[in-house]
């Protein structure tokens, strides 16, 4: 098993480039998956830079409906005609961010909307239910209906009804599981149900937290003088440990909270940056 990440929002290789969002390349039991795509088609200069195939994945996953995860899929459609496409179908209506009475729109990029609503993208098209095996040992699910620690991350993100904006449910995102030499390996997008009651609703599946997992944990951005909600932070991460879990967290996790985590959980944290890759080797994953 590999994973590679296409797009996050930093990196430290001179060839890789960095874009807020979020996409990861994973080759899983034979299997080539694509987790996200990232915001733009910048991504393409990492799938490049790190020998990636296009082509070749078989399977597509979109976490949720926002235009960091989901607007390179435009680029991937044109160069990769036949994966499947695993989407919540709540992850195709629209998506906005409210604040200050401004409304801004950044739900799936409405061009990439209306190529997959096109007859010939139909069949690609695949909306998951609140829990669906792929195959063996690789399930999606959703519907993360708990809400301990909630996040400030999530104030202002909104969804449509008619012609009002309501609060998001977050009824459009999913996680991904995968079973690798017995070990659950647990990948979410932003997480934005909660890094928590996704942990919970996951050992509802198989029994136990997952063994490692992989993506961001959504918290607010840092105060323009640079600070953090500390507080919140080390009871996320009092809970964490809880958990026998190993974590490579990423994007709007962001680098402040990471620190601030990492002096806490020491190497049970990890971050994983755009350009880094994961190789499984004796039960575990090693970053190259």
């Amino acid at each position: 098993m590999k994973i590679i990440c296409l797009m996050e929002n930093t990196t430290c290789y001179d060839d890789i480039k960095a874009q807020h969002g979020l996409s990861f390349y994973i080759e899983w039991n034979q299997r080539k998956l694509l987790f996200d795509t990232g915001a733009s088609d910048l991504f393409l200069n990492n799938v490049k830079q790190r020998n990636v195939d296009l082509n070749t994945v078989d399977t597509v996953i979109l976490s949720h409906g926002h235009y960091d995860h989901s607007g390179g899929l435009q680029a991937f459609l044109e160069r990769n005609n036949h994966a499947t496409l695993y989407i919540r179908e709540k992850a195709l209506e629209p998506h906005f961010h409210v604040h200050d009475q401004k409304i801004s729109y950044i739900g799936v990029p409405k061009d990439v909307i209306q190529e997959l609503k096109k007859p010939l993208r139909v069949p690609q098209l695949h909306f998951t239910k609140e829990s669906e095996m792929i195959e063996e040992g690789c399930v999606l699910f959703s519907n993360v209906t708990e809400n301990q620690f909630y996040s400030k991350g999530n104030d202002g993100l909104a969804m449509q009804e008619g012609i009002t904006y309501v609060t998001d449910d977050f009824s459009h995102e999913q996680n991904l599981i995968l079973n690798e030499d017995g070990k659950w390996i647990l990948i979410s997008g932003c997480s934005h149900s909660g890094v928590v009651n996704i942990i919970e609703k996951c050992k509802t599946l198989i029994g136990k937290e997952p063994d490692i997992l992989i993506g961001g944990f959504h918290f607010a951005k840092p105060e323009k003088d640079g600070s953090i909600d500390t507080e919140f932070a080390t009871k996320i991460g009092t809970q964490l440990q809880t958990y026998h879990t190993k974590y490579y967290t990423c994007h709007c996790t962001r680098v402040e909270y990471y620190q601030y985590l990492k002096q806490q959980m020491g190497e049970q944290i990890e971050y994983i940056g755009a350009g880094d890759e994961l190789e499984w080797q004796k039960d575990e994953f090693c970053k190259k």
